[in-house]
């Protein structure tokens, strides 16, 4: 993990930081490149990748111009060719703390930020900075999004989907969407048939947001999607349906080809590991029994409840197997769960329960002890 963690920061390193400062110094040859390169390399050892990120955002405020439209300029001048490199070892990293100075220093020279935003996506993307222009003013940063939705290049039509997803991961929420994803959905609907799968991954992962807050609107449009019938709508729908299949939502069950009323016997449940350390790993085991007289597909899911602080459960959903299961036939399913230290969860010691969800009902599996050494 602290490997993981070395490697993923040194994206920013000293080399790419001199080369995105070379490629600047080569169009406005009056920009203080050692001064900018000192400021981030006296500080830059010990900080973590967002924090790079932000050192290196706000070196570009202390040695960029004050003026706002001429900063801007120089960082367009200095922009590698389109789609030359997208990994995060070539120059496409150094665009993330460009997107977070216009996002920063930029609001109010919003078509000026937009349309630099539009290039700089096509570098490496833009998501989490055109969020801030949402919020600042949703009405004008839709018209730009719904252009986007058919741009010729797929990574500014990605922009428009990802950027506005409600809740996209490490970016900042919009809210307004989580209330009411109509506007979302309005874009969503230019992009559906997108030649470009990564678009329409895109579009996937932005109705599965639309779906932890609005659960019957999502499973609704992709019911009426699902009728194009095309394998590349297939696997949009899949894909979307994610949160939905998790919560046991009838309609999205159906979708998958499963029913919310399945006709089984639970039984057998045994949690080998009834007392672990963090590290360890839980290990468990079921069996199924179908009482129906023809097959049935079956979306079988475990559910940890998760002792919080206050003694309360937070129940976290895992997926374990989609599967069918002949009449009258006996399946035994076992698993090994990995408990670990992980960035996006706190674990506390005591009484942990385990559930097991079949196509949306849910199973008392038991319980296990979670010892967490000090």
């Amino acid at each position: 993990m602290e490997e993981d963690k070395f490697l993923m920061r040194n994206y920013f390193n000293r080399s790419i930081i001199s080369k995105f400062t070379e490629r600047v110094i080569s169009s406005h040859p009056e920009f203080d490149g050692n001064g900018f390169l000192g400021y981030i390399d006296k500080r830059i050892d010990e900080l973590s990748f967002m924090d790079r990120l932000r050192l290196i955002t706000e070196a570009l405020c202390h040695y960029l111009p004050k003026n706002f439209p001429d900063a801007v300029r120089i960082l367009l001048d200095a922009l590698h060719p389109a789609h030359q490199k997208e990994s995060f070892d070539g120059l496409g990293i150094m665009v993330l703390p460009q997107a977070a100075y216009v996002s920063k220093y930029g609001l109010e020279h919003f078509d000026l930020s937009m349309n630099t935003l539009y290039e700089m996506t096509k570098r490496a993307s833009a998501e989490f900075e055109v969020r801030y222009f949402i919020i600042k003013d949703q009405d004008k940063a839709l018209a730009y999004m719904h252009k986007w939705a058919v741009d010729p290049d797929p990574a500014v039509r990605r922009l428009a989907s990802e950027g506005s997803r409600p809740r996209l991961p490490w970016g900042v929420r919009l809210q307004s969407f989580c209330d009411n994803p109509a506007p979302v959905i309005a874009i969503l609907e230019k992009m559906k048939h997108d030649p470009d799968e990564v678009v329409r991954r895109s579009v996937a992962n932005n109705i599965n947001d639309i779906a932890k807050d609005h659960p019957d609107t999502a499973a609704d449009l992709l019911i009426e999607w699902s009728k194009a019938g095309t394998p590349e709508m297939k696997k949009l729908v899949k894909h979307a349906s994610r949160t939905l299949v998790k919560m046991g939502h009838p309609k999205a069950l159906a979708l998958s080809g499963a029913s919310h009323q399945a006709q089984i016997t639970f039984s057998d449940a045994v949690i080998e590991t009834k007392s672990l350390n963090l590290g360890e790993s839980l290990i468990f085991s079921f069996s199924v029994v179908s009482e129906a007289e023809a097959e049935q597909n079956l979306i079988i899911d475990y559910i940890i409840r998760f002792k919080k602080a206050n003694g309360s459960n937070a129940p976290k959903v895992f997926k374990l197997t989609a599967r069918s299961i002949g009449a009258e036939e006996k399946i035994k399913i076992s698993k090994k769960h990995r408990i670990h230290k992980i960035t996006t969860r706190e674990y506390y010691p005591g009484e942990q329960f385990l559930d097991i969800q079949i196509n949306g009902k849910v199973y008392p599996a038991g319980s296990f002890i979670l010892n967490i050494n000090q």
